[in-house]
């Protein structure tokens, strides 16, 4: 494994192309092609291509509110416990939920 496979960051590593040449005078004529073709295909092609991925729908935010909005249960049961206690009638503790 060489060290330009080992490192991926956007590094200046043209000084390691001669160290490089010295044990292994293969890969230097391999890479320096390559870097011919790479020129060919560049001055061939109309640009780089630009793929575009589909926008999401923005959606709602989240709220763990119900949308209907019904009364809450300790208010139901609190008018519940009125009604049975006689304090109101059945039907102002309906018209109330």
């Amino acid at each position: 494994m060489k060290i330009t496979d080992i490192i991926n960051e956007d590094v200046d590593m043209s000084w390691w192309a001669e160290r490089d040449a010295s044990f292994n005078p293969e890969a230097l004529e391999y890479a320096q092609k390559q870097v011919k073709r790479d020129n060919i295909i560049k001055q061939s092609s109309d640009g780089t291509k630009v793929f575009t991925k589909p926008v999401r729908k923005s959606q709602e935010p989240f709220s763990n509110k119900p949308k209907d909005n019904p009364p809450s249960s300790g208010h139901a049961g609190n008018l519940d416990v009125q009604v049975r206690a006689g304090h109101i009638s059945k039907e102002e503790g309906e018209d109330l939920l």
